[in-house]
């Protein structure tokens, strides 16, 4: 297998905040809200790893204090993608496998997950669907 050639992905299960940051933006008017917003333009592997299971490793963030919506981020709540000090790429929507479960900010942790890509200029570029943990740090 030749490195850089879309089947390494697949070889692997583990993604890196590296890669993430592989998106691009367009811009556009939204006719609805009347502003303009950021379209992301996901590079070849990004594309590639859309739809795969995968694992990645980071800090878990609430988005609710009812511990039902949380995030895993490259960086500490102190320096997230919310607190203006990273990109949006910084960050993965968890939509857990099961209901409810209640973790501690910045807590590390490994989940697993099926990688999907948003184009919605209003939500996260990244979501983990069926999200499981895999290991707590």
């Amino acid at each position: 297998m030749m490195v850089g050639s879309h089947s390494l992905l697949f070889s692997q299960t583990s993604l890196k905040w590296d890669m993430l940051t592989n998106v691009n933006y367009s811009v556009r008017f939204d006719e609805n809200t009347q502003s303009v917003v950021s379209i992301p333009q996901y590079g070849d592997l990004l594309t590639a790893s859309d739809g795969q299971v995968v694992e990645l490793k980071g800090y878990i963030i609430p988005m609710d204090t009812e511990g039902s919506q949380y995030v895993l981020s490259a960086f500490p709540f102190s320096a997230c993608f919310f607190c203006g000090y990273a990109g949006k790429e910084s960050v993965v929507e968890l939509v857990p496998a099961s209901g409810k479960t209640r973790y501690k900010t910045d807590q590390i942790a490994i989940f697993k997950g099926k990688f999907v890509l948003s184009y919605d200029p209003y939500s996260l570029n990244y979501r983990l669907e069926n999200a499981q943990v895999v290991r707590l740090e």
